[in-house]
């Protein structure tokens, strides 16, 4: 609850880090001031980051090598790339 300090929160985590070798540090933002379109997002990814995290083994490797190759083929411009 580094938010309801009095002093800044970086000057916090920097203090904390030096006590553990690795230090995870979850980030949030409010989305009250945003349009109806970036909860409908934040829920998409939710349901498609609960759905990935129980697929195992080679189904996993499957979804995430289509998912990629997707994005790639999606980021260079159509169907003529190889992935």
């Amino acid at each position: 609850m580094l938010h309801h300090l009095p002093v800044p929160c970086l000057d916090e985590v920097r203090a904390i880090a030096r006590y553990a070798p690795r230090l995870l540090v979850f980030l949030y933002y409010s989305l009250d001031n945003r349009p109806f379109y970036y909860r409908w997002a934040l829920q998409a990814v939710t349901l498609a980051r609960t759905i990935l995290c129980q697929i195992r083994g080679l189904g996993f490797l499957a979804v995430v090598l289509l998912a990629g190759c997707g994005v790639y083929l999606q980021t260079v411009g159509g169907v003529g790339a190889v992935c």
